[in-house]
């Protein structure tokens, strides 16, 4: 096992690494998420009937320590100011060459409590929306024309949302045969490509970053479209005239935590 390593970086763009030398990361408890379902009580006998599985926000807890023997007045205040905003930033936790990265937002400022003359300590608790931690550098990605289709692979032990980059003009249709879900868009020849939808975020966008939400038809969820655990198999067609296109898909790994 390598030596683990956890990055921060606020949301304001400065960060700390604890390497285990200056700063330290010396607890942290990260995958404990609270599942959420609805439940309704069984007539006359015991139990209840539960549905809609999910998973609450993910608490992170970490327990930290600067070991700061050279008097270094300017990096204490770099750890404080760090740890001052509680607007969502960025961890990352490094494993040899693995990486994984997680969004979340302190639930406090941290109360830095002085050990001894050169070591300070304090508990940073956070919350990640987002339940998941992203492993990779990278998002893949698979290209595919409009006419056809691929499978792509989810090695992700829960449905993942996806971003789809569409570099064609039409009524394009983008579907997941596994999951039996499809996006419809009516894109205008005049658009600004690729159109680019995020299935986590609930974003359409043009190629200069334009909201264009009004493509989408209205009877479509782009929430609803994600790959399952597995194999997947998707496709792009295109109904009615419009322009020949490629459609990509981009995805992230995603784990419940890191071990």
């Amino acid at each position: 096992m390598g030596i683990r390593k956890v990055r921060y970086r606020s949301y304001y763009g400065e960060e700390l690494i604890f390497d285990n030398r200056t700063l330290f990361c010396e607890e942290m408890h990260i995958g404990n998420a609270p599942a959420k379902y609805n439940g309704q009580a069984r007539a006359f006998c015991d139990g209840q009937y539960s549905g809609d599985y999910l998973v609450q926000p993910l608490p992170l807890n970490f327990k930290f320590a600067l070991r700061d023997v050279a008097d270094d007045a300017f990096l204490r205040r770099k750890v404080q100011d760090v740890f001052t905003s509680v607007r969502p930033g960025v961890i990352t936790i490094t494993e040899g060459a693995e990486k994984y990265t997680i969004e979340a937002h302190l639930t406090a400022r941290p109360d830095f409590v002085r050990i001894s003359k050169r070591v300070w300590r304090w508990d940073a608790a956070f919350i990640a929306d987002f339940p998941y931690f992203k492993k990779g550098v990278a998002m893949k990605e698979k290209e595919m024309t409009i006419g056809g289709g691929k499978s792509i692979v989810s090695r992700s032990p829960v449905d993942v949302p996806v971003i789809v980059e569409i570099n064609a003009t039409g009524a394009v249709v983008v579907g997941n045969s596994t999951t039996g879900q499809h996006i419809y868009m009516a894109i205008p020849s005049n658009a600004v490509l690729p159109v680019t939808i995020d299935t986590e975020n609930y974003r359409i966008k043009n190629g200069t970053g334009v909201n264009v939400n009004q493509y989408l038809s209205g009877d479509r969820e782009i929430g609803d479209f994600v790959l399952a655990p597995g194999n997947n198999t998707v496709y792009a067609s295109l109904h009615g005239p419009g322009s020949d296109g490629t459609v990509t898909i981009k995805h992230w790994e995603l784990r419940g935590g890191v071990i």
